[in-house]
């Protein structure tokens, strides 16, 4: 193309198509567009990259392969048990010290073997087919439930019966020895039982207290007497059936635990159940633990319900010590078995709770009889206090050359009287507490007491001869042997009586009660142990920690 004469340049004279000059308007588009993803990939490997550096800071909690670098990051994985599993042996035995009275190591080791009496009659039960109510079995009859604790051996000489296997239950029915029942007594080197007819029934409760009714479970203490052909032997354990062929529901380990003459112990201490999630009595429970192990206390026995933290802290601090043993305790039959609940159901029923102690008391002396000479039944406000001497041992030397100058026979209990230590006793003198002791210490602080003890008779503790008693209430025996009479005798109180530590009377006084206070008098038999106990509370309490209001929110100061 020409103009005026001239040719004009290329650029102005050429013609693109449709196709090259969209090609030209996209191409700046593109470009941009490639600039773009350019950057944006950049800060996507820098924020990669800082996401990756933060986690390795952090905690390194999951895995990532680093696309630059190629290195690999380990996982954090929480820590849990990765023990070998457990055989059936292994089992067996952390189950045998939680179940002390199922047989289950004896189950473990005859399992496979026929043990029965015949195909159809009293084969051995498997532990799988037994009816537990946690540490209870139970037997269904004709004539009620039978719900079954625990079962010793016997051997005493002043038992009539001979060598007899005791079961201790709680039976829904007044007289359940209108129905015969029986024992299938299994021996270690027998495949077959024997069978033995329970001959005692004995009714540890007196049919004119209080909840004596059909329905309502009642304490009962069993007896099978061994047959001729086995009094030497010791049966394993026991299942009791209705008829003697029956296939079991139940199968106790049969208790004897009898030590060599020269290992046996002077004094044993049986508790009814601890009960109360809620109430922290530790520091008072140290201090209770303390006095009657210096008063010669050889061994506490409790049994727990459900208690505070700060309590099982203090208990296991003493079981570890060899001063106490805790038993894990359960209520039968259709009674509540949470720790709460509990102890709201014994507060509010209280003859239901007085029924259901009998059965930790008399098993805390059948499981330990032969290994003791005088088992006191004391409750954690109350301790039987030497007047003039200098323990338990020494007191008990006067007392019983006292009760066998009166009379030859030997008794089967000795009785201290009540008397009461209130709690606003001290305060009443307007003293204040003692200045050389601990202000946490209660009773060495609770020196004032009533002049006035309760009457002869009521609410009265003793020391009960292992060899003579058979039935036990918390206040007294209830049966004795060897024919049920029981022989007691009642300790002068210039020799010692019972402290008894309470905010107020016990209900049935409270009504009276203000008798206990007219006249207050100071008694400081106790200062006598002051030094060790305190020495020793304190030592206890500072390696807990109690102490240390930082560990625990929970710890007393």
């Amino acid at each position: 193309m020409k103009f005026a004469g001239r040719q004009l340049p290329f650029f102005l004279t050429f013609r693109p198509s449709f196709r090259t000059l969209s090609l030209i308007v996209l191409l700046p588009f593109i470009f941009w567009v490639l600039n773009s993803l350019t950057q944006n990939n950049q800060l996507y490997i820098l924020d990669l990259q800082n996401l990756i550096q933060l986690s390795q800071n952090q905690s390194d909690w999951f895995s990532f392969e680093d696309k630059l670098g190629g290195d690999k990051i380990e996982p954090e994985m929480p820590s849990v048990d990765k023990s070998p599993k457990k055989n059936e042996t292994e089992l067996v035995n952390e189950l045998e010290p939680q179940m002390p009275n199922l047989p289950v190591l004896y189950w473990q080791e005859n399992k496979h073997k026929q043990m029965k009496k015949n195909e159809s009659c009293a084969r051995y039960p498997d532990i799988y087919d037994l009816r537990f109510n946690k540490y209870w079995q139970v037997m269904e009859s004709s004539n009620g439930t039978y719900n079954l604790y625990a079962a010793y051996l016997d051997v005493r000489e002043l038992n009539p019966l001979g060598p007899t296997v005791r079961i201790l239950s709680m039976i829904d029915r007044l007289e359940p020895w209108y129905q015969d029942t029986h024992c299938q007594l299994w021996f270690s080197e027998d495949t077959e039982p024997v069978f033995s007819k329970v001959e005692d029934v004995h009714l540890v409760w007196q049919t004119w207290w209080a909840n004596y009714a059909h329905g309502l479970f009642q304490p009962f203490l069993l007896a099978c007497p061994l047959p001729e052909t086995h009094k030497d032997k010791v049966p394993t354990s026991v299942s009791l059936v209705e008829q003697p062929c029956n296939y079991a529901t139940n199968n106790l380990k049969v208790i004897y635990d009898k030590p060599e003459p020269a290992e046996k112990k002077k004094f044993a201490v049986c508790v009814k159940f601890l009960h109360g999630p809620h109430m922290d009595n530790s520091v008072r429970m140290a201090e209770w633990i303390e006095l009657l192990h210096a008063l010669g206390a050889d061994k506490i026995f409790l049994y727990d319900l459900g208690v505070h933290p700060n309590v099982t802290k203090v208990l296991d601090h003493y079981v570890s010590k060899g001063v106490v043993d805790v038993t894990s305790y359960s209520l039968p039959g259709y009674q509540p078995n949470l720790p709460l609940l509990d102890n709201m159901y014994l507060v509010n029923r209280d003859y239901f709770n007085r029924q259901n102690e009998i059965i930790p008391l008399n098993d805390c002396f059948y499981r330990n009889m032969y290994k003791y000479d005088y088992f006191a039944l004391q409750d954690i406000d109350e301790v039987i206090m030497p007047i003039k001497h200098n323990g338990w041992a020494d007191m008990m030397k006067e007392v019983i050359n006292a009760s066998l100058s009166e009379n030859a026979e030997m008794r089967s209990s000795w009785v201290f009287r009540n008397v009461y230590f209130l709690d606003n006793m001290l305060d009443m003198q307007g003293h204040g507490n003692f200045s050389d002791i601990p202000p946490y210490m209660h009773m060495m602080q609770h020196v004032y007491r009533s002049y006035n003890y309760t009457n002869p008779g009521d609410y009265i503790k003793c020391f009960h001869n292992a060899e003579r008693v058979l039935l036990l209430h918390n206040h007294y025996p209830l049966g004795c042997l060897p024919y049920g009479a029981c022989f007691a005798y009642d300790v002068d109180l210039s020799v010692g009586h019972l402290q008894h530590y309470r905010t107020e009377c016990t209900p049935d006084l409270v009504p009276i009660c203000h008798k206990y206070r007219e006249i207050i008098v100071k008694d400081t038999a106790i200062w006598k142990w002051k030094e060790r106990v305190i020495q020793g509370t304190s030592d206890s309490l500072r390696q807990l920690g109690f102490f240390d209001s930082n560990k625990n929110s929970m710890f007393i100061n």
